[in-house]
Parts: structure tokens; C-alpha cells; sequence
């Protein structure tokens, strides 16, 4: 459906919610009287909100009156939500987190699974949310590699809420720890995926060592579209003890089954959760890869990124994975699987216009020193504009100025892709 530009008012009745699509158009919105949230996170009055390429939900629970102005498509009022009994899951969690407080112990981990296009992120970033305004600061843990929320797609994070959700920016204005996984799904590599989820909960607990508020407050974990051997991975790695499980009533009792010592909730989505083609999929990855270097549209995060030229010389950029030998060619004894985690060398290429690479701190003789590259953090992504065969250089774009910080980078396989035409 094709978006006009107008501009619309709408009153809304108190616990009810205005639904919208802000498209490839920046969208407006306005909170003119009354109180309203977006996600868990509360409006301020008569500030103007952008949004693009999103579906939007604004709730209120005493009413309000709310302005939209641009080019937005599928507006509509709500009155039947699931607000409430996120809320009541909200509360029932922070219970929780209030005995573990006053005993100086671990505070729950809350983990959200469920089929693809159910609202996972949103109940996610909305939990964060409510946490942050009830004044605790749990450790978000972002699994869902397909969004990238916190990064870009491609990269599992973990990121600190010490305050509610910026409305536009999302979780790019926090300070998240990053680790490289390559790919928009999730199990093409499931020894890769199982390496890194170890290293990012080896993280997440040593922040709760360190810190009793984040101890007490517990982790909330978001997760993509994994099968079930994913899900018990996740599970078992991060000591989840809650488990809520969207819209699948199969997956409730299946994991009801498998872990008896998690609480299993189940909770329904949203209605105006929206499924999504490919083309739109692979259009938001874009949008996200571009908020990374430039920050969202008319976000208080104002970013501006570097371009400049780095010779083949001076980086050298692998990635993780290496073709697959049938087992009856391997030696006896051989990790059939160790292909999954190999790192293998790329070479320079007209190939990689366009291409997403995790920066890796690992020393260029990080392979003689005994390390690996999945087990270091990523400490930035940058983007490759611009491949010279001729003059043997590459233009990057990168968060920060030349030089780059560390030779040794990691390629992203899928879905990264990212032109800096007409930014």
C-alpha cells in the first residue's frame, strides 16, 4: 500500500493503542496531551518523534491525544492489546527481581522465544524498558542476529539498560559488547553459534560479578527465529529460569517439558504485529546498518561517519567457516564438524563491494599467539564502499576516523551488504 503525506490527529481512549507504518518516508509523531508510550518507553509532550521503515504502537493507559504527519500508512486505533498481561509479566518478574535484591543473589533470566513475526523484540526492548524505569538495570542480551537491534545484523550483543529505551535510536545508544557471528540465521553453523553464546554469558556473568544492581536485576534475553536444540542451548548456557514463549501453544508445552526447573509463561501477540516478506526484511537489515554509522532520523544520536582508504595491505579480513570435506575424506579422529569454526583467509575482491566487517582486536599474529578470532570481541563494523583493484585499495566506512584500529577483520557472510548511496 502505497503512503500519501497528510497529517492526522487521534484521541486516544485510555488503555487503547494507535498503530502505524512509517515506510521508506520519515514519519512524525506528536504527543499533544495526555500520557503515551512506545515500547515501555514514555513520550514527552509536544516533542516531534521520526520514525522510518517501522511499524510503530502507541499506547496510553489514561488517554491521550497524539498528532502523525508524513507519509504513514495502516493507521488505526486498537482496543483489544496484550498490554496488560505484559505489564503483569513485567511486575511478576520485578518481583523477583526485588527478593533478589534484598538477598544479594542472582535476579532472573528471562528468556523470549516463539515463532518468527510474533513480537519477540518488542516484548523485549518493552521488558527493558519497564525494568529501567522501576530503577533496575538489567543486562539486555540480543541473540536476534536477523535485527541486530544493538549493532548490526550479524552480531550478538549484550548491552547494560540503566535507562529506558531511546523511542528512536532503540539500543544503539547504549555502549553494547559485541560478538561476531556472520550471518542473519541461525543454524547454518551451530558450533559457531554454541562458541559464541558461551563467550557473550562468560561476559554477561562477569558483569553481574562485578555489579550487585546488575546481579539483582537479572538478564532479559531475546532470541530469533532457532529450533529447539537452539533454544535448550540458550537456555542451559544463560541459566534462564523464566521462559516466555509468543504464540505457540506446541512450544509452551514442549519446553514446559524439557525444563522443569524454568517458569514457562505464555503470552499472546500483539495484533498489530505484522509479518514480513523478504524484501522488507532485507530493506530494515539496510536501515539498521545505516542507523549504526548515522544514527536514526531525527534521533537525539547524531552520528557522522569517516570514509578513507586502506590498502590491501593493511587489513587483512577472514571469515568464519570453511567448506565442508565429506567425512570419508578426513583423517580418522577428526572433528567432522571443526570446519564450522575454521578461519579461513579472504582475498581481496571486487566481490566485498559493499560488505559489513567486524573489527576485531585481536594482534595481527593472533593464530601464532594462540588465540582465535571468535572469541574476541567486535570493537566496531565497518563497511566497504568502494574496492580498487588497480591502485590495490579499499574505501571503508567506519564509525571512526583512519587509521583502523586493528588489521585483522571478519567478514560478514550474509545480509550486511550495505550502500552508502545517498546517505
Amino acid at each position: 500500500m502505497a503512503a500519501t503525506a497528510k497529517t492526522a490527529e487521534h484521541t486516544l481512549e485510555k488503555e487503547t493503542e494507535l498503530r502505524f507504518e512509517a515506510q521508506a518516508e520519515h514519519v512524525k509523531l506528536r504527543l499533544l496531551s495526555g500520557t503515551a508510550e512506545i515500547f515501555g518507553t514514555e513520550l514527552v509532550k509536544d516533542r516531534d518523534y521520526t520514525f522510518v521503515l517501522t511499524h510503530v504502537a502507541v499506547f496510553t493507559w489514561s488517554g491521550a491525544r497524539v498528532s502523525l504527519s508524513g507519509s504513514f500508512v495502516g493507521s488505526y486505533t486498537a482496543k483489544e492489546t496484550p498490554m496488560l498481561s505484559y505489564l503483569n509479566t513485567h511486575a511478576a518478574i520485578d518481583r523477583r527481581r526485588q527478593q533478589a535484591a534484598v538477598e544479594n543473589q542472582r535476579g532472573p533470566r528471562v528468556m523470549i522465544v516463539g515463532p518468527p513475526n510474533v513480537g519477540k523484540s518488542t516484548l523485549a526492548k518493552m521488558l527493558a524498558s519497564y525494568a529501567a524505569r522501576t530503577g533496575r538495570r538489567p543486562l539486555y542480551i540480543d541473540l536476534d542476529v536477523g535485527e541486530g537491534a544493538a549493532a548490526i545484523p550479524g552480531a550478538f550483543t549484550a548491552v547494560s539498560i540503566d535507562r529506558p529505551v531511546d523511542v528512536e535510536s532503540g539500543f544503539l545508544s547504549f555502549n553494547p559488547v559485541c560478538y561476531h557471528y556472520g550471518d542473519v540465521e541461525i543454524g547454518k553453523s551451530f558450533r559457531h553459534f554454541c562458541a559464541v553464546v558461551d563467550k557473550l554469558a562468560q561476559i554477561a556473568q562477569q558483569r553481574a560479578n562485578k555489579d550487585a544492581v546488575i546481579r539483582s536485576s537479572g538478564h532479559i534475553i531475546n532470541t530469533c527465529d532457532m529450533n529447539k536444540e537452539a533454544m535448550m542451548y540458550v537456555h542451559k548456557t544463560f541459566e534462564a529460569d523464566i521462559i516466555v514463549v509468543i504464540d505457540n501453544e506446541r512450544l509452551h508445552n514442549e519446553l514446559s517439558e524439557a525444563t522443569k526447573e524454568a517458569t514457562v509463561v505464555k503470552l499472546f501477540k500483539s495484533g498489530g504485529v505484522v509479518p514480513r516478506d523478504q524484501a522488507a526484511r532485507d530493506q530494515a537489515r539496510i536501515g539498521q546498518v545505516k542507523r549504526y554509522y548515522y544514527g536514526a532520523p531525527g534521533g537525539d544520536l547524531k552520528l557522522n561517519p569517516y570514509s578513507f582508504p586502506v590498502s590491501f595491505e593493511h587489513v587483512k579480513i577472514y571469515r568464519v567457516g570453511a567448506p565442508q570435506v565429506p567425512a570419508a575424506c578426513l583423517p580418522t579422529g577428526t572433528d567432522p564438524h571443526a570446519h564450522e569454526t575454521q578461519i579461513v583467509p579472504v582475498q581481496p575482491s571486487p566481490d566485498l563491494l559493499h560488505k559489513c566487517l567486524t573489527v576485531s582486536p585481536a594482534t595481527e599474529n593472533w593464530a601464532a599467539e594462540g588465540g582465535s578470532l571468535i572469541d574476541s570481541q567486535g570493537i566496531g563494523f565497518v563497511s566497504i564502499q568502494n574496492v580498487d583493484m588497480a591502485t590495490r585499495q579499499f574505501t571503508i566506512l567506519a564509525p571512526a576516523p583512519y587509521p583502523l584500529p586493528s588489521r585483522p577483520c571478519i567478514l560478514m557472510l550474509s545480509g550486511q551488504s550495505f550502500s552508502d548511496a545517498g546517505s
